[in-house]
């Protein structure tokens, strides 16, 4: 699970070369592995866009909360977003930050786009994980302006399952566990079992109509 795509490719070339299974599990590394099990973060991107444009009705102004500059998942969940809304011109992301996977700095990003566009010029939020999206609902609810932002998320917690069912978030697209999965693999290369190369795991959308369906669900 790489924090940079691209920093830990020469370790793990060096392991493959030695002929050391390497799995690769929720991110990338820029060099090939025995298996990648994962959603598909272009896909999950993708999806999130189509929900927004949903949302939005075809038009309005965006603020986007990146994760961790250089992982994989930002990277794909970004260009996913973005490739889904290109067909609809009268949506236009107007600001993105990197807020790093963290609450904290997902606060502190909203906050200043908060001041920066005041009250009527965003209507909505894309974020890269729930756990951003908790902080930027802080801001905004500090803000006074709950009513009038919409928000798309990613990772469909069970905490973001609740602000879906108690309308504080539009919908979250699930990032399924894949720690389970990954167990498997290993155990499955260990015994000289032939594995592809990309396990493709399901992410649903959830939203209000379907949020008790996913809740308590390590999906």
């Amino acid at each position: 699970n790489a924090v940079e795509k691209d920093a830990l490719a020469p370790a793990v070339k060096r392991a493959m070369d030695a002929g050391i299974k390497v799995i690769e599990v929720d991110r990338t590394v820029s060099t090939p592995v025995t298996t990648t099990i994962k959603a598909n973060d272009y896909d999950i991107g993708f999806n999130a866009g189509k929900r927004m444009i949903e949302v939005l009705g075809g038009k309005g102004t965006v603020v986007e909360l990146q994760g961790a500059a250089a992982a994989s998942p930002t990277i794909d969940r970004h260009k996913g977003f973005m490739d889904a809304i290109k067909d609809s011109p009268d949506i236009k992301v107007i600001a993105d930050n990197y807020a790093d996977y963290d609450q904290a700095k997902g606060l502190q990003v909203m906050e200043d786009f908060l001041q920066r566009f005041p009250a009527g010029q965003i209507n909505a939020v894309f974020t890269h994980a729930d756990i951003m999206t908790f902080g930027a609902i802080q801001a905004i609810e500090a803000a006074g302006r709950q009513n009038e932002i919409k928000i798309v998320s990613i990772d469909g917690e069970n905490a973001a399952i609740d602000q879906i069912a108690e309308g504080k978030m539009d919908s979250s697209v699930i990032y399924p566990v894949v720690a389970p999965m990954g167990m498997i693999a290993a155990a499955k290369a260990i015994a000289g079992e032939p594995l592809p190369e990309f396990i493709k795991l399901d992410a649903p959308t959830v939203t209000k109509e379907n949020a008790a369906e996913f809740k308590g669900k390590s999906f």
